[in-house]
């Protein structure tokens, strides 16, 4: 199953942000890079349609799609936090560094917006419990939001991907260790081959951020307690 940014998907079906999250959980998700070529590997990494998916055979075929003279690819188990709604899967992760999600803070790092921007109507300091709509949750990823202890990339960094009518049980298991695979071409005529290489991506940031998906609203736990 390959998976479809999230705003492209708001973009087509706006009722998507109205969603309710109900749980959230981490899984492995494929992203296929692609090298220009064999001799001089120059490895882009940058989201293009169809490039992260929940299967590795999905990924492996598209890379039989995108194969040219030359071409050579690399797949990339990535970890990725996943929410699931009422309308299908969110799932978060980031690109271009070995510990995707690191900076991200489910309490908001300051009360005010950063510097060119406003909060919405009725911001929040904290969208990370069940019950929240998926909009709100979605843009406490982006980059110009009050959650990030350390600020990503604007570009090709943090990505946010949904699928309408997935759930838990469309992405494969998070399994250590996280690898790579790296294709070898053994003649046009022939599928490429794909060989196992140790990953490098760490996993203890996003275990975290899943661990604090709180069991009811803050706020109701407040009022509960006095």
């Amino acid at each position: 199953m390959f998976l479809t940014e999230y705003k492209a998907v708001l973009a087509a079906n706006p009722k998507v942000g109205e969603a309710i999250v109900n749980d959230a959980t981490i899984r492995k998700i494929y992203y296929l890079i692609r090298g220009r070529n064999a001799w001089h590997s120059t490895w882009v990494q940058h989201y293009y349609p169809r490039c992260l998916s929940t299967k590795l055979m999905d990924a492996r075929d598209y890379a039989e799609v995108l194969r040219g003279r030359g071409s050579t690819f690399q797949i990339i188990e990535l970890p990725a936090l996943v929410f699931e709604t009422s309308a299908g899967a969110l799932a978060i992760t980031e690109i271009n560094t070995n510990a995707p999600l690191a900076g991200y803070s489910v309490t908001s790092t300051s009360k005010d917006a950063p510097h060119g921007f406003s909060l919405i109507e009725g911001a929040k300091d904290n969208y990370f419990f069940p019950g929240v709509q998926v909009a709100p949750l979605a843009m406490s990823f982006e980059q110009s939001s009050r959650f990030w202890r350390l600020r990503p990339s604007p570009r090709n960094s943090v990505i946010a991907l949904f699928q309408e009518g997935a759930s838990f049980a469309d992405f494969e298991e998070l399994i250590l260790p996280l690898e790579v695979k790296k294709s070898e071409s053994v003649g046009s005529g022939y599928l490429l081959n794909w060989w196992p290489a140790a990953g490098e991506k760490q996993c203890d940031p996003i275990k975290a951020i899943a661990a604090k998906f709180e069991i009811q609203h803050p706020d109701i736990e407040q009022k509960l307690t006095k």
